[in-house]
């Protein structure tokens, strides 16, 4: 099933969902961060449905999610299964984007 994409400015409204000032900080961190990673321009990062997709090469490696009061990262953990880690404060951000980054590296071309 396709998921359906919206423009940058959804992707503001969808940080905007979250109400909480310093998370809202930490996610804008956040994918400036995972950006930066991109030195060959195969990052794609797309506003859908309720949350930001990010792409690398075609395939899907993360989802931000937000809520009111954070917002969960959505990857691949060790063992290879689909997780949500809710991120409060850049103390849960530091594990999460770890596995972010793995997920990133593997597919990766």
């Amino acid at each position: 099933m396709d998921q359906e994409t919206h423009s940058l400015d959804d992707r503001d409204d969808r940080l905007n969902y979250i109400t909480d000032v310093e998370v809202r900080l930490i996610v804008k961190r956040l994918l400036e961060e995972i950006g930066a990673w991109d030195t060959i321009g195969k990052i794609s990062v797309e506003a859908i449905k309720y949350s930001i997709g990010l792409k690398v090469s075609g395939r899907n490696f993360a989802y931000i999610s937000p809520r009111r009061k954070f917002f969960l990262i959505e990857t691949f953990n060790q063992d290879g299964k689909w997780v949500g880690y809710p991120i409060n404060s850049d103390e849960d951000l530091t594990p999460a984007l770890e596995l972010v980054r793995a997920s990133f590296t593997r597919y990766r071309k």
